[in-house]
């Protein structure tokens, strides 16, 4: 089985998009909490990237 890193990189190519961390926990199957642990984890190992786009939600997307 996959990791939620893994499932949450998975999802994030596949949506081809930025997605919150509610949007990914809902797709991930998994807490909220745990969601934005791992991006946070994933942003400092340079995989993603978690910007705050002015009045919305902390988004986070893939790099390449």
């Amino acid at each position: 089985m996959a990791t939620v890193a893994e499932r949450i990189q998975k999802e994030l190519l596949r949506s081809r998009s930025p997605l919150d961390d509610d949007q990914l926990a809902e797709r991930v199957g998994v807490r909220r909490q745990a969601i934005n642990q791992e991006c946070r984890y994933l942003e400092s190992k340079g995989v993603l990237r978690r910007f705050h786009p002015s009045h919305s939600k902390i988004l986070n997307e893939i790099l390449d």
